[in-house]
């Protein structure tokens, strides 16, 4: 057994806010498991407890779990609650897939109407 530092795991996830003039920015990278949906859930409470519109950059994910969508979906529902809209950013070809198998597409429209 050693005492010395163990190495970093290989970062299987990433789950960001940031806020940029247009709107909050959610980025979603990696496998967005079931760990990671609770990691989108804080930063869904914080996109929306703040008065501006939300947009997801998921162009980064391997896939998105179930769990992370319905986060997703309620936070879009939050937004619209206030009259403010979750888009998509940067498109994911896999996740869209996935979202037009579940029949979700048309819940996440593509920022600028393209998708």
């Amino acid at each position: 057994m050693t005492n010395g530092p163990m190495p970093e795991p290989t970062e299987l996830f990433r789950v960001e806010l940031r806020q940029q003039e247009s709107g909050d920015l959610l980025i979603l990278a990696g496998q967005i498991n079931l760990d990671a949906a609770a990691l989108v859930r804080d930063e869904a409470v914080r996109a929306a407890a703040n008065a501006r519109g939300a947009a997801i950059d998921w162009s980064g994910a391997e896939y998105v779990s179930a769990s992370a969508v319905q986060v997703l979906l309620a936070l879009g529902a939050a937004l619209a609650a206030k009259g403010q809209a979750l888009e998509v950013a940067n498109e994911n070809a896999g996740v869209r897939r996935a979202l037009e198998v579940a029949g979700l597409s048309g819940r996440f429209p593509v920022r600028g109407g393209q998708g």
